[in-house]
């Protein structure tokens, strides 16, 4: 039996993704983090279950799922729930290596979602997002490893896609065709490998200039990790960063505990007397005098952010003790009157981290990578110290009221001082947090620069062989998309006022932001999975919806305002138009809205992947779209069309390439498209609708609308 609702697809999807919830919470879906996790038994270790019994029921609820699509693959998603289901139990402890078919068996399923799944649909959009409200409870996961494990399945599932679609194309050239045409190709964009390696230079100039700002100032302090000797000492980076030279090291006095001599570094002063960066102790050099020099490493910017915040907080507690040393030791009982000695005792708390942003110039990437850190972590400090003076003030106002006894009353300020003393390290705690929560922003960011420079030398390599391949002088007709159903042509009129009358048989869908006139409208979101984000944009997601037939005698009429047409387009049954909602006016209730991605070489050539459509089903369609100026079709126009005018045709219809090939017309200029013979005699040629030339803008303008093409990723 084969699926019929893409709504049970979508379930099946969500229930398989689940089944890759604890090898991504274990940081072991991606091949890159196995190396040195697996043990002598070829395993990796525990690897917790966070479905618990559920994990049998996500199992049977995938089987369940996959009997309907018709394809024995689609049971791959029901090993994993029950490996780490068993692997949990006490039986898993007895069989080796249980927890290294589980993280296979999740691979495969990630495989099989590349292999047959779809990115734009409700059940992978359903996991995305249920994966990042767990990140924001459950601790093991990390927001770095979900969104690389996102992003492999998009990317993955593309490029499978993106070689279904152009491999017919491909054996149709031919393989010396191929040849020749990757390598002009290739002399044409070299030059875009200048503006990915900007890119690459500019992300890094960000990130050392930044940290390199951050050490000047003085606003972190430098620590390093010694490379000899004991593991895990961390101490105050010696001058210079990179070694600890004999002179440096320092013979600690003996204890009488110790059974080796120790030895520590001791920076230069002036060096803050705080107990949290005493030197660290290590074993000492055979021969002290003359040892080797020791090498040093500076730990990453975040790490050391990290412990320069833990020394203020320590300053802090010093100051914090030295301030209630002095305080009375009893309080009276009334509220008022606690809560303003509390205020008081809080106040020892610093307002602030001490940090600065400076002024910076208009180029100087480093200074304001450093104003970006430092103005993250003032947030981050203020915030919780906020949060903390409230409880504070709150709970000692509280305990004020309540107390009786003369007792009770000598007991407040020494309760006081272990409370604040224990917010004081809840505040330090949610500050370490928003570090690391920072730091892992960061790493994304860098993640996701990386991605975008990887996108755009890939799709702008893809558009220039798009150019080279539809030439003129190839005779390589272009279509954009693939083809789906029979050809089918309306018919199409524009005018500047369109009338729908009393008695059309199909009810009227409208943008809600227009009023024609007639009957009043009703709230509604036809469709509304589909197109969502686009629909979003341009406020075409709820629609006004008019029930039809109207009482006769009634009407709809839309108007187009000034320097503006509309295009009232009567389509027949089974075709698809593509167009954008930019110029969506209306519909009726046989148009079927839909969202194509396309990976075709072709599809390229309009700089972008997503197109939506307009097919029509079930009855005659009506699709109104609006143009700037008086627009033309395509058999009213005999020559060549600029690329940018052309607002929606039909998906069938076929094009020949009007450009020139330099590398100036390709990156700073667009191309012209004529429309072409059917592709089989007796097809229609497909209808065409060209606004008017808007001429609006300067050169630069133009500039950057070719330069779109390259620098959006889709």
């Amino acid at each position: 039996m084969t699926i019929t609702t893409p709504r049970l697809r979508d379930a099946y999807w969500l229930v398989a993704l689940l089944g890759l919830y604890p090898a991504l919470r274990a940081d072991l879906l991606l091949p890159h983090t196995w190396p040195g996790r697996l043990d002598e038994r070829y395993s990796f270790g525990i690897i917790d279950n966070p479905f618990g019994v559920a994990g049998l029921a996500i199992a049977g609820l995938a089987w369940w799922l996959a009997r309907p699509l018709g394809g024995k693959r689609y049971l791959l998603a029901v090993p994993p729930c029950l490996l780490v289901t068993l692997a949990a139990s006490p039986v898993g402890n007895l069989l080796d290596g249980i927890n290294s078919v589980y993280v296979a068996s999740a691979v495969v399923v990630a495989i099989l979602f590349i292999a047959h799944g779809k990115v734009m649909s409700l059940g992978f959009a359903l996991f995305a997002m249920l994966l990042l409200l767990l990140w924001q409870f459950d601790d093991a996961v990390s927001l770095s490893a979900a969104a690389l494990c996102l992003l492999t399945l998009v990317v993955g599932r593309l490029a499978v896609e993106s070689v279904r679609q152009n491999l017919p194309f491909a054996r149709d050239l031919g393989r010396s065709n191929m040849r020749a045409l990757i390598t002009r190709a290739l002399m044409l964009w070299w030059p875009m490998l200048l503006l990915i390696a900007l890119g690459l230079h500019l992300g890094n100039r960000l990130s050392e200039g930044g940290e390199a700002m951050l050490y000047r100032s003085g606003s972190v302090t430098p620590y390093c990790a010694l490379e000899a000797g004991d593991a895990n000492i961390i101490l105050a980076c010696p001058p210079g960063h990179a070694r600890l030279l004999p002179e440096q090291i320092t013979r600690l006095a003996p204890m009488e505990t110790a059974t080796q001599t120790l030895c520590a570094y001791v920076p230069p002063l002036p060096f803050d007397d705080i107990h949290d960066v005493q030197p660290a102790p290590f074993q000492c050099p055979p021969d002290l005098e003359t040892a080797i020099a020791w090498q040093v490493s500076r730990l990453d910017i975040f790490s050391n952010i990290d412990r320069t915040v833990a020394r203020a907080y320590a300053a802090q507690h010093q100051r914090l003790e030295l301030a209630l040393s002095s305080v009375d030791s009893t309080v009276d009982r009334v509220p008022d009157v606690a809560e303003r000695e509390a205020r008081r005792l809080f106040a020892v708390v610093p307002a602030s981290t001490g940090m600065r942003t400076v002024s910076c110039g208009f180029a100087d990437i480093g200074c304001g990578a450093r104003n970006l850190v430092v103005s993250e972590l003032n947030k981050a400090y203020r915030k919780s110290r906020a949060r903390t003076e409230r409880k504070f003030v709150a709970d000692m106002r509280g305990r004020a009221a309540a107390l009786k006894t003369d007792a009770e009353d000598a007991a407040w300020v020494p309760t006081a001082r272990t409370r604040l003393q224990a917010l004081l390290g809840d505040a330090q705690r949610q500050t370490h947090n928003a570090i690391a929560r920072f730091r892992t922003a960061s790493e994304a960011a860098q993640q996701l620069l990386l991605l975008w420079l990887v996108v755009i030398a890939i799709k702008s390599y893809l558009y220039v062989f798009a150019r080279v391949v539809f030439d003129r002088s190839t005779e390589i007709d272009v279509d954009l998309l693939e083809v789906e159903g029979t050809p089918a042509q309306g018919v199409v009129r524009h005018r500047q006022e369109v009338n729908i009358a009393a008695d059309y048989p199909c009810d009227i869908y409208y943008k809600a932001n227009y009023q024609p006139l007639g009957p009043a409208p009703r709230f509604s979101i036809p469709q509304w999975r589909s197109s969502l984000l686009s629909r979003l944009r341009y406020g075409a997601w709820n629609m006004s919806h008019v029930a039809m037939p109207l009482q006769a005698g009634s009407s709809l009429t839309f108007n187009s305002v000034e320097a503006e047409h509309l295009v009232d387009w009567e389509m027949a049954e089974g075709e698809e138009v593509v167009f954008s909602y930019r110029n969506f006016v209306a519909m009726n209730a046989h148009v079927e809205l839909r969202t194509v991605i396309s990976l075709r070489v072709a599809t390229l050539l309009m700089g972008r992947m997503v197109f939506h459509t307009a097919r029509c089903r079930g009855g005659p369609g009506r699709l109104i779209l609006r143009t700037r100026g008086r627009p033309a079709t395509a058999e009213q126009v005999q020559q060549s069309i600029p690329a940018a005018r052309l607002i929606a045709w039909d998906r069938y219809a076929r094009f020949s390439v009007d450009s020139h090939l330099t590398r100036t017309d390709i990156f700073l200029n667009g191309f012209n498209l004529r429309r072409s013979a059917s592709a089989a005699e007796g097809q229609p040629q497909g209808i065409l609708i060209v606004e008017a030339d808007a001429r609006d803008g300067g050169i630069l303008v133009g500039t950057l609308r070719f330069a779109k093409t390259f620098l959006l990723p889709v």
